[in-house]
């Protein structure tokens, strides 16, 4: 998680412009990709001087939440400023282990979209009410060439962030993955991950999918993504057959 630079006893002048800065990206009104006034501009919006503003950029840009490029400007983070292709799914096809390229290359087909209430267990990790309307999103994925499912997605998103969220956004969007999706139709950036695997067996549908016979085993990662304040944006579970992939622990940047 990120640790809030503006979160000590005292706060200063640069402490607080930070947090007026990261407020108006978390509200949205500063987006993924948006271009920050200058400096002179800035100072003069919160009263401040140019050092302070100064100051304070450099703590929102040491924390990954904006990104200063040299003649261009100041822009808060996106995935498509920072072209880092870390991989935030961690299995990769086998025999590709030692390739440089290590980005996962599979096809998600949604097979299903639901508007449903959060049980307790969910409700808790989106930190959110039991009851709550949240999103279900079920992903089915294969690695092009290969005709048998590898991995197989579930996602929870709170309603209350992604407001008139339909399958047809999803199919139609430009991203090429699902954290994409969410800069661009809804400005909302994911930061951070917890993330916690465990072994599991697949279930006799996947099994299926995979072309495997159950009791099959597989790897299921619990993923809680996190914005810019540290609150959760979405809570998955990806449950990885063995059978065509290698799960590869290396880990780098996530955005």
């Amino acid at each position: 998680m990120i640790t809030d630079p503006f979160g000590r006893p005292k706060q200063t002048l640069t402490d607080k412009v930070g947090k007026e800065i990261l407020s108006r990206i978390t509200s949205g009104k500063w987006p993924a990709g948006y271009t920050l006034p200058s400096e002179l501009e800035l100072a003069d919006l919160f009263d401040v001087s140019q050092g302070t503003v100064r100051r304070a950029l450099r703590n929102l840009v040491d924390c990954g939440i904006l990104i200063r490029q040299q003649g261009k400007g100041t822009f808060v983070a996106s995935r498509k400023r920072r072209p880092v292709g870390t991989r935030v799914q961690w299995f990769v096809k086998n025999g590709d282990e030692r390739k440089e390229d290590k980005t996962p290359h599979t096809q998600p087909v949604i097979c299903g979209f639901e508007l449903i209430e959060a049980n307790r267990r969910v409700a808790a990790f989106l930190e959110i009410e039991p009851g709550s309307r949240v999103w279900h999103i079920m992903r089915d994925n294969s690695y092009l060439g290969l005709d048998v499912q590898c991995c197989f997605d579930d996602i929870y998103l709170p309603a209350e962030r992604f407001p008139g969220l339909s399958e047809r956004d999803i199919r139609l969007s430009d991203s090429q993955d699902i954290y994409g999706f969410y800069e661009e139709k809804y400005g909302i950036s994911a930061f951070t991950v917890d993330e916690y695997a465990r072994a599991v067996f697949l279930n006799p549908d996947q099994a299926r999918k995979a072309g495997v016979t159950p009791p099959f085993p597989a790897i299921c990662l619990q993923r809680i993504t996190r914005d810019a304040a540290d609150r959760p944006i979405e809570l998955r579970y990806l449950t990885n057959a063995t059978i065509e992939q290698n799960m590869v622990l290396s880990i780098g940047r996530f955005l």
